[in-house]
């Protein structure tokens, strides 16, 4: 049975200046053959495209993951003669299933340049078997406009939460791969008398994580998905926002939370090391025991942070910044 996903999730056309947004259908066998998986993709798509080719004459693909929307882009391309700039995410190379990665290499290495969200990630591509000499690493940006310290209690009054509370704050899927079982284990260590854990998001592992907060009876509460907008909020009630993932790329919750002031307490994996600087904007737990990341909560916690100089680290970040450097490889391909 063929099962179709329309890209862009939500498909109704976002305001980009009058540009018209399509969204084809890609037909794929859910959970069997993945190995064709590209090919699915580049057949439903590859009579939308040259279409849009043919009208728009662009002077390069942009595709982002590397499978399977890489390796259809790059069957695309050899049909047309344009170049092609992959962006590579995170877990399409450090999750991806085995039988797939060298599909991927294949298609990144048909690339002119290849764009990594960290060198953590650009390294691991290139010991996967991309050419080196095409990755650049550009860092994701944060919409500053949505994303300022606000004042704590107003943002508190406004989401129904006590003022007196320490919030240690959860933003993510609720999914092996984030160790949210993990956080709320080390939360219950921590030491302050008033405190509160935030979870926000939502995934298969829901129900169980409600059963080990209330067999444990800890303060925790499930708020599921909220809508981006409201996430600066929720960054601005917390006094941390935690996470404690086993692999990432460079999260944006991580930039998000910075940006608004709010100090954070986070694992080694992939570029975040290389976005949070520390002791300034929190801690950074090497290692995957309970007892450590306790005692990096309880540290945040009791001393906190200088929120103007986190602030001022996160304004790197930014999307400006982001789109200069893509335009410059952009421009460098063509």
């Amino acid at each position: 049975m063929l099962a179709k996903r329309r890209f862009g999730g939500n498909t109704a056309a976002p305001d980009l200046g009058g540009l018209k947004v399509d969204y084809p259908t890609f037909f794929y066998t859910p959970g069997l053959f993945h190995r064709h998986h590209g090919d699915m993709l580049y057949r439903s798509v590859a009579r939308k495209l040259h279409g849009a080719i043919a009208r728009f004459r662009p002077d390069l693909i942009y595709a982002t993951w590397a499978y399977p929307d890489t390796y259809a882009a790059s069957r695309m391309a050899e049909e047309t003669g344009l170049p092609i700039v992959a962006k590579v995410h995170g877990s399409d190379i450090h999750s991806v299933a085995k039988p797939l990665l060298p599909l991927s290499v294949a298609g990144l290495n048909r690339c002119a340049a290849v764009v990594s969200v960290s060198r953590q990630l650009a390294d691991m591509a290139v010991r996967a078997g991309v050419d080196s000499t095409k990755i650049h690493t550009i860092y994701n940006g944060v919409r500053h406009e949505r994303f300022f310290p606000a004042d704590r209690d107003e943002c508190r009054q406004r989401l129904g939460l006590d003022l007196g509370d320490r919030i240690v704050l959860y933003v993510g899927n609720l999914v092996p791969v984030k160790r949210v079982s993990l956080i709320i284990s080390a939360f219950g260590q921590v030491k302050a008398a008033r405190k509160r854990l935030i979870l926000v998001g939502s995934g298969p592992l829901a129900s169980d994580l409600r059963s080990q907060a209330e067999q444990e009876e800890l303060p925790v509460t499930f708020k599921g998905t909220r809508s981006h907008a409201e996430l600066a909020l929720w960054m601005n009630a917390a006094d941390l926002l935690v996470l404690f993932s086993e692999r990432e790329g460079v999260p944006n919750v991580v930039l998000e939370a910075m940006a608004c002031g709010t100090p954070v307490v986070v694992s080694s994996a992939g570029g975040i090391p290389e976005v949070v600087k520390t002791p300034d904007c929190g801690e950074i737990v090497a290692t995957s025991d309970v007892d450590d990341l306790a005692g990096a909560m309880d540290r945040v916690l009791e001393v906190g942070r200088d929120r103007d100089v986190i602030v001022r680290h996160a304004r790197q970040f930014s999307w400006e910044a982001n789109i200069s450097q893509l335009i410059e490889v952009f421009s460098k391909t063509v």
